[in-house]
């Protein structure tokens, strides 16, 4: 299938607005020889933290406030030249200020990573953390520069450790009043769509279905990630229409969730949580799904929905997980 000039462009400005995380500083590499971390730290897992621009990102700073200004000015190297300025009740300068004024590269990413997030609604602004975790994430330190800068992204952090129960995530913050704000969310209820008998897809979406030789519904909550667009009109008509073609792939091993809140999502929405939960509510647009090894006795079950089932290992650590189970999915499913 050609690719569209809009696919093309999307994926170019996906590129462009990917978060840059930072590999352990001196500090962070001390976090390795802690015993009780290794946990964390197993298959090669890595120690990362993900930074933004000092005082500009750090809406409760008083006495450490500090800020870097640009000039307006480019330097002898082509960097934007900058100054540092302290708040007006800053009693010791911020140390990750005096970073970013001296370190072109260190301001320069930074800046990169607080401009992207900041210009994101909280949807996006999960979609976008979650996307851009280096696979081989261990441990993630929230911010060695900058702080938590409003409440929708502090919420969209606790989105991001409750995706990945497998990994730890940590900070220290002066954003108390959001902690304070969320440690109490609701439990889950329910499920709704609101407005989604208004929605309609992009037209680009719905060719893409029609005109691919397989469509692959990725491993992610079924009612949060796939659900509000499996359940637009468009989407749903075409993926029955082309169900044939159609693979799910589990994100379901034995009754909880490779990562994140899916199971809780779909007790909510009175699904069992198990890999023929995730086949039945998917089943009305799908032809075959694909469900980890250990369920591989749930086969016959799953089967009863008229569904193909195929069994392999579907939990992602790494890179190299990644790469076989999309080589599994190519190689093994046949339409």
């Amino acid at each position: 299938m050609k690719e569209s000039s809009h696919t093309i462009e999307r994926e170019n400005m996906i590129a462009l607005e990917k978060l840059q995380f930072s590999d352990a500083n001196t500090k962070l590499k001390k976090l390795y020889q802690i015993p009780e971390l290794q946990v964390w730290l197993a298959d090669g897992r890595k120690v990362y933290s993900l930074d933004l621009l000092s005082g500009w990102s750090c809406p409760f700073a008083k006495n450490c406030l500090s800020k870097v200004h640009e000039t307006g000015n480019l330097t002898k190297s082509g960097n934007p030249q900058v100054k540092l300025q302290d708040g007006p009740e800053t009693e010791f300068r911020c140390f990750s200020a005096s970073q970013e004024a001296l370190l072109p590269n260190v301001y320069k990413k930074r800046k990169h990573n607080y401009d992207t997030l900041r210009g994101l609604h909280l949807n996006d602004m999960i979609h976008r953390l979650n996307q851009d975790l280096p696979v081989d994430l261990g441990i993630l330190r929230f911010h060695v520069g900058g702080d938590f800068f409003n409440s929708d992204y502090f919420f969209a952090a606790l989105s991001l450790a409750m995706m990945n129960p497998d990994r730890l995530f940590y900070a220290y913050t002066k954003s108390l009043r959001y902690w304070v704000k969320y440690r109490g969310m609701d439990p889950v209820e329910g499920i709704e769509y609101e407005g989604i008998e208004k929605a309609r897809p992009n037209p680009d979406a719905v060719s893409a279905i029609h005109d691919s030789e397989l469509v692959i519904i990725a491993p992610g909550n079924p009612l949060t990630s796939i659900g509000p667009m499996m359940m637009m009109k468009g989407i749903k008509k075409e993926l029955y229409k082309n169900k044939r073609k159609v693979v799910a792939v589990s994100p379901i091993i034995g009754d909880k969730a490779v990562s994140g809140p899916a199971g809780k999502y779909m007790e909510a929405a009175g699904l069992e949580v198990s890999a023929y939960g995730v086949a039945k509510w998917y089943a009305e647009v799908c032809s075959k799904i694909v469900i980890d090894t250990r369920d591989r006795i749930q086969t016959k079950k799953i089967e009863s929905l008229n569904l193909s089932v195929y069994d392999t290992k579907i939990k992602m650590l790494n890179k190299k997980d990644e790469d076989a189970l999309a080589s599994f999915l190519l190689k093994q499913i046949r339409v």
